[in-house]
């Protein structure tokens, strides 16, 4: 049986406040219940009153709203939240796994501002811009390879349905032309492969967050590899800060053959996953890589083929982000959403890996790798530890770019040994694998 722990809340002044602010605004679009009635009302009532007659300026009440939503947001947990209009939009967006842009990725290559990679099937891969294209314009504006990367960032961005003209040649040549693109919706590279040198037989896999794509992009990168030789795959977790439960748990079927994939309970019904038996990659070997910033739903898929002895975990200790959350637009008449936190999940064993339940804030949690291997360094200052991670983001991302830009980024960037990707090849080499028993 799972078991059951529960999230205690208290109810501080502040929140009986924010109670009786967005329940009064909700009443007045659709009257549904007196807001007499509503715990606080009177404390609300008191503190607006003076808000509005002794505050120094006039109070923008549209704002008290959201502030006090978001009051009552701060007083469950740290994830859930309240989302304003604009924040909403992008919200919707990035669930996509879409932006609005269009579709490149800049930086240097021999100290010329240049594109690294166009977006497959975004605007300005369908506009005729490849990658190591160095950009001499915009909007007719030359560029000066001198000035930082975030002086031209923003004259890139715009409203989708804009348009933007660059000044470019291609790499290694001279020649110039001018190509005009219109703004659109650009989908994400949330999912990028390749086969690995030190092994052809070992193909790697990254996944940068799951969205409602992340799964057609992961097929479709894995049957790359698969038809390249690979016979044995390398998921990479790390740092991938989760997003959509359903995403994961669909991932984690391609795998699981039979069994629970995921459990969730809380007040509302729990809620049972079980394997589909639609497993294409049964009999794939696979190691996941995972350090402490894989969170939410990269340890639901984590913590399902561990427990089913399907994958082997290796790096360090997760997160620990064991909770499973709803989002949804406001009905009241206001603009925006919520996301609230309305249950723990578990995996198959029955762990619940919250790092943080009621007043225990100490709980380690996380997800526990099968093979132990420490990577990231001790830090001195907040410096260092930034430095470290934009290296190490960099290095990964090599695999992403096509060879000839990959190769002119090696040449010009520190050697970085990634010792979690070194051990994992290691083990698929010599096809060692690991036989667990399910348990708690």
């Amino acid at each position: 049986m799972l078991r059951r722990e529960y999230l205690l809340v208290f109810l501080s002044p502040l929140v009986l406040v924010a109670i009786g602010v967005g329940y009064v605004q909700t009443s007045r679009n659709a009257e549904t219940r007196r807001a007499e009635d509503v715990p606080g009302e009177a404390l609300y009532a008191e503190v607006l009153q003076t808000v509005r007659e002794r505050y120094f300026v006039e109070p923008d009440e549209g704002r008290l709203v959201y502030g006090a939503a978001r009051g009552i947001m701060a007083e469950l947990d740290r994830y859930s939240r309240i989302y304003d209009d604009s924040e909403w939009s992008d919200h919707n967006l990035r669930s996509t796994g879409k932006y609005a842009g269009i579709g490149i990725l800049v930086g240097k290559l021999r100290g010329r501002l240049s594109v690294l990679e166009a977006m497959p099937r975004g605007p300005a891969a369908r506009s005729g811009i490849r990658h190591g294209d160095r950009i001499l314009a915009i909007d007719g504006e030359a560029v000066d390879d001198a000035r930082p990367l975030s002086d031209y960032s923003g004259k890139l961005r715009g409203s989708v349905g804009s348009d933007v003209v660059l000044t470019v040649a291609a790499l290694g040549t001279t020649t110039e032309r001018t190509v005009e693109i219109r703004r659109g919706l650009t989908p994400e590279r949330l999912v990028y492969g390749y086969v690995l040198e030190a092994d052809p037989r070992v193909g790697y896999v990254n996944i940068e967050a799951f969205r409602e794509t992340t799964l057609a992009l992961f097929d479709e990168e894995v049957e790359k590899l698969l038809s390249a030789g690979a016979d044995s795959l390398i998921m990479d977790l790390r740092g991938n800060p989760g997003g959509s439960l359903d995403a994961a748990v669909e991932l984690a079927d391609r795998f699981i053959s039979e069994g629970l994939l995921v459990a969730t309970e809380g007040r509302v019904p729990s809620r049972l996953r079980y394997a589909s038996g639609a497993t294409p990659y049964a009999e794939v070997p696979i190691v996941v890589l995972v350090d402490g910033h894989s969170a939410s739903a990269s340890e639901i898929l984590a913590g399902a083929l561990q427990d089913h002895s399907r994958a082997v975990l290796l790096g360090e200790r997760t997160f620990g982000k064991g909770v499973v959350q709803e989002v949804s637009a406001f009905h009241s008449g206001w603009q925006g959403g919520m996301k609230i936190t309305t249950a723990h999940y578990f995996t198959p064993a029955g762990r619940c890996i919250e790092r943080s339940i009621g007043r225990d804030r100490h709980r380690r949690g996380g997800v526990l790798p099968d093979v132990a291997v420490r990577m990231t360094p001790t830090f001195s200052s907040a410096r260092d530890r930034d430095a470290w991670y934009l290296e190490f983001k960099q290095h990964r991302q090599l695999g992403r770019y096509a060879m000839r830009v990959r190769k002119i980024l090696r040449e010009e960037r520190p050697a970085f040994e990634d010792q979690h990707l070194k051990a994992a090849v290691s083990l698929l080499s010599a096809r060692w694998n690991t036989d667990r028993r399910l348990s708690g």
